[in-house]
């Protein structure tokens, strides 16, 4: 890690550590650059391979016939049992 430390406030940066800090401020932008493109590409490749897959999967055939009845529950959670009475009463 480099590390400056200036007592003088009118002390000027080294040109070296200027170049420097571009070159290493150019390869963090670079390497977020290709991070970033890699992931796209993944990305792009990843959903091309599925949208073929699709393609070529064929119609999903249904199991049941068209005269078979389904029966279907559905859950219904029980009901608190409230008195009439306590039906005008706000808590607060």
């Amino acid at each position: 890690m480099i590390q400056f430390k200036i007592i003088d406030g009118q002390i000027k940066m080294p040109l070296k550590s200027k170049i420097i800090l571009g070159i290493f401020l150019a390869l963090g932008v670079l390497f977020l650059f290709l991070f970033g493109l890699a992931f796209l590409v993944f990305a792009l490749v990843a959903g091309a391979a599925l949208f073929i897959l699709n393609l070529f999967q064929g119609k999903n055939k249904s199991s049941f016939a068209e005269d078979d009845s389904i029966e279907i529950r559905t859950y219904s959670p029980p009901r608190p049992k409230s008195r009439p009475k306590d039906d005008d009463i706000i808590d607060v």
